[in-house]
């Protein structure tokens, strides 16, 4: 691979430029971000455009070939010029990595066999050397930030600490509220920085009687003007309000407004009618919601209404209850919650009402989800042991219409009791699941993972690879949306706290949540993923950090002496004579099993 060095006239960022396998790939160097500038016909997009040549060109040549060739956003082409070797040597930096890597993967994407397999190693051998370099980072604030942020973060800083001295001095603090609002909507990045400057300058000019203070915090986590944000029903059941910023607000997979009502509610809060394919905030508003056969049951509680379908937010809790024969701790057994999707293509309340009639009435509920599609439901069970779980759904005679496996947008979710956890396992936990080298690992009985599968990649993302270095690590760099593979925001302040994650809000459970299996109906899978999370908890307890890996894991696993007798098979352990399970171990069965009812 040649590198070359392409600049432009009038001061703007140069690019570096790649040519290996009869293309040019290039992209714009700008501080430490990476942003594409042109590449192969995979990058179609946009202002990406396509440069293929036979064969490499010198001099004047090369200059006039890419001059005619690419045209750049109206860029005056100034140089085009091969690395010099001291140009070469920086590209092998950390720095530089940053740059070659994706030059490299554009290449690997059009490459197939033993060419694709060997580039793939040269950028993991690229990565890890990388990784091993946080210079480029800093941190402020338990918050990382890279280069340019970080001079962003600087100039934001400089810039608000001036307007608020200005303030102190005219008496009136709304020449600072009009740059903060200016700013907050082109910064991104540094939402929560910005939060905390502007609740340390509103309790300057209180103490300072400084008038013209106009604008607040909203319960979305965000500022909005004074006035001006929106209500949003946050709890259908206990019937409370919180305050929403416009761009929260205005997030239809965040709040929608009710369609009998005309009030702004949170999405999951609300009723979906799937008569007339609209949000309602009240029940009695759905059309159609149970089959005429319901009306013999209509003045009874739900505990007598098997076939009732309850709304996404529905607390679990007030029908079926938790084990209390046991107490969840970090070094004993703990409670777990399981949540099954599937789709029916028949009625739904037929379906819940065979569900919860085998599964036990005392034992889950079932539930609408938006993320759904047509016939969509989810079953949710009672926080119980793992010896109960896997005895209920042992027992489920599993209806041949039902699918799952082949929506694909059905999952598989456990919910773990936070007591579970300690710091040091809550970490291990996040670095066992999310780390790249157990991808493998983990989506041959998952079915899915989001550095290969789509499916994935809305609902279980994975956390960026430079905060596993350490469980410390880990836990300061998990990300706050609950959509990644491990979920932490269902935790109360103090218990997030106690665990060292951030504080989000969102439900207070207190649990910790593992989403990263596809749902399946095929016994063997579904019973050992759900032993395969209890495992990996009590593994992360006793494992050391270097062994954070399959290997190891499956290791510890043949010394369980059959508590988990699924898993057991599923990875082909040995298990003693006398275990009971004798489902055959599916270790070559493909995640993209397309069996009907899976």
């Amino acid at each position: 691979m040649k590198l070359f060095l392409l600049t432009f006239a009038g001061g703007n960022s140069p690019a570096l430029v790649a040519y290996a396998f009869g293309k040019f790939v290039a992209i714009k160097i700008l501080h430490s971000n990476i942003n594409p500038l042109w590449g192969t016909d995979r990058y179609s997009s946009g202002h990406w455009m396509r440069g293929e040549y036979s064969r490499i060109v010198d001099g004047a040549e090369t200059q006039a070939a890419i001059e005619e060739r690419f045209t750049i956003a109206g860029y005056e082409i100034y140089s085009f010029k091969e690395l010099t070797p001291e140009q070469y040597a920086w590209t092998a930096s950390p720095h530089g990595l940053a740059l070659r890597i994706p030059l490299l993967e554009a290449f690997a994407y059009d490459l197939h066999g033993n060419k694709r397999y060997r580039l793939h190693s040269l950028i993991n051998r690229m990565e890890a050397r990388r990784a091993l370099d946080n210079s480029r980072y800093a941190w402020h604030k338990d918050w990382r930030y890279g280069v340019s942020q970080w001079h962003s973060l600087m100039r934001v800083r400089k810039n608000l600490a001036a307007e608020i001295k200005h303030g102190i001095v005219t008496k009136s603090a709304r020449g600072f509220c009009d740059l903060f609002m200016d700013l907050y909507s082109t910064t991104g990045f540094l939402t929560n920085v910005m939060g905390c400057i502007a609740s340390r300058a509103r309790a300057r000019f209180d103490e300072l009687d400084v008038p013209d203070f106009i604008i607040e915090p909203t319960d979305c986590g965000h500022w909005e003007w004074e006035g001006d944000g929106y209500e949003v029903i946050t709890s259908n059941y206990r019937h409370t309000t919180e305050t929403y910023c416009h761009e929260c607000a205005e997030d239809s997979d965040i709040v929608v407004i009710a369609d009998d009502t005309g009030n702004h509610i949170l999405r999951d809060e609300a009723y979906w009618c799937e008569y007339n394919e609209r949000y309602v905030e009240f029940e009695d508003n759905v059309e159609d919601r149970y089959s005429d056969d319901d009306d013999s049951d209509s003045d009874n509680s739900f505990e007598d209404r098997p076939r009732s379908l309850m709304n996404y937010s529905f607390d679990v809790l007030q029908i079926v209850s938790r084990d209390t024969s046991f107490e969840s701790t970090s070094f004993g057994d703990f409670h777990m919650g399981v949540e099954l999707e599937l789709v029916t293509p028949e009625s739904r309340h037929d379906a819940v009402e065979d569900l919860r009639s085998q599964l036990g009435m005392d034992y889950c509920v079932c539930k609408e989800d938006g993320s759904l599609p047509d016939g969509g439901i989810e079953v949710v069970t009672a926080p119980r042991k793992l010896t109960e779980h896997i005895d209920r759904f042992s027992k489920w005679q599993v209806k041949s219409i039902y699918r799952a496996w082949n929506t694909n947008r059905c999952g598989m979710h456990v919910h773990v009791d936070s007591r579970a956890f300690t710091r040091l396992v809550l970490g291990k936990f996040i670095m066992f699941i999310n780390a790249s080298e157990n991808t493998t690992f983990i989506r041959q009985l998952a079915g899915r993972h989001p550095s290969v599968d789509s499916q994935a990649q809305s609902y279980c993302a994975a956390e960026g690879q430079l905060e596993l270095a350490n469980p410390s690590k880990a836990l300061k760099g998990k990300s706050t949306s609950r959509y990644f593979m491990v979920n932490t925001t269902c935790l109360t302040r103090d218990e997030a706290n106690r665990l060292g994650v951030s504080y989000v809000g969102e439900r207070n459970f207190n649990t910790i949540e593992l989403r990263i299996f596809r749902a399946s109906l095929k016994k063997a899978r579904l019973l050992a993923q759900i032993e395969f999370t209890h495992a990996i908890i009590m593994f992360c307890r006793i494992a050391s950090y270097r062994d954070l890996n399959g290997d190891s894991f499956v290791k510890w696993l043949g010394t369980t002496d059959n508590r988990y007798p699924h898993l057991s098979d599923w990875y082909g352990i040995r298990r003693r004579v006398s275990a009971n399970n004798t489902a055959p171990a599916p270790v070559s069965v493909p995640v993209t099993d397309d069996t009907p009812n899976e």
